[in-house]
């Protein structure tokens, strides 16, 4: 049985993941996991969202107010840029959808 990957279109094996799809790195997953759960990030994001409570992209871009599943995004990665984890400058608010097209890109193709 096969299906079509979500990401990008390739048909794949029922069971199997697709090429493109990430692979899973347990000490960053767990860090990030730590991180995202963590008081010090649930605070910064809350306020940030209660600063900007709309997607900041889909405003810019488009002119709508979108007010749903609301994210922190961080522009320079979480990974390569560590200090600028709870950074104003460097976290964005975007809806989902925005979020996962964004993806890891440190491109502010909006403002």
């Amino acid at each position: 049985m096969k299906k079509v990957c979500s990401r990008c279109g390739n048909i794949i094996l029922h069971k199997q993941r697709c090429e493109c799809a990430p692979k899973y790195n347990r000490k960053v997953s767990d860090e990030k996991r730590r991180f995202y759960s963590s008081y010090a990030w649930q605070k910064f994001r809350n306020r940030k969202v209660k600063e900007h409570p709309y997607c900041e992209r889909c405003w810019s871009k488009w002119k709508l107010i979108v007010t749903d599943n609301l994210q922190g995004h961080h522009i320079k990665s979480f990974k390569d840029y560590p200090e600028l984890r709870l950074d104003e400058e460097n976290v964005v608010v975007l809806c989902r959808t925005c979020n996962l097209q964004v993806g890891g890109s440190s491109k502010v193709d909006w403002k």
